[in-house]
């Protein structure tokens, strides 16, 4: 296979791939206003122009014994039949 077909950046060009500064322009994500609570009680009233939050996806279930299962099917060996012996071992 010919050595130079994929580049390969050299060790010491590699910070100057990984890092790229930002720009003086573009200010970093602002923080959220402080009437807006990400993480509101449950005492608190909802906040009218954002969605309720949503229940849990899951759900824990009932109290009790597990409902019954049937065991997995397996393919199982047919009954075992009688092997062929030869007539040379059967001669007594």
């Amino acid at each position: 296979m010919n050595q130079t077909a994929f580049h390969t950046p050299l060790p010491w060009r590699l910070r100057e791939h990984l890092h790229t500064p930002m720009p003086p322009e573009v200010d970093p994500d602002p923080a959220p206003p402080p009437d807006d609570d990400p993480d509101p009680g449950t005492d608190s009233p909802p906040i009218p122009e954002r969605e309720p939050d949503r229940g849990p996806p899951f759900q824990e279930p009932p109290a009790g014994d597990p409902p019954a299962r049937e065991p997995p099917m397996h393919m199982t060996r047919a009954a075992p039949q009688e092997r062929h012996v030869s007539g040379v071992a059967r001669q007594s």
